[in-house]
């Protein structure tokens, strides 16, 4: 992994902790929050998973590509 690449993985795990967190908040005061508290952990929320997402698949369609030039490379020899 080089740096950059641990660089990214560590931004989504701070992101996943940021989820958790906002869910904690959520779960521990529901009826302290006012409804537009609650639409804007929403949205942020939604921003902190997408990214979360986007950065899960474009490493699933890395680590699938390796694998496919590792079986093409079995393949030849």
């Amino acid at each position: 992994m080089t740096s950059n690449e641990l660089n990214e993985f560590r931004n989504a795990a701070d992101k996943a902790y940021q989820v958790e967190i906002l869910c904690e908040l959520i779960e521990s005061y529901p009826l302290k929050l006012e409804a537009s508290d609650i639409n804007t952990l929403c949205r942020l929320l939604k921003k902190l998973g997408g990214d979360l997402y986007v950065y899960m698949g474009e490493e699933i369609y890395k680590q699938e590509q390796l694998q496919e030039a590792d079986k093409n490379q079995t393949d030849r020899t």
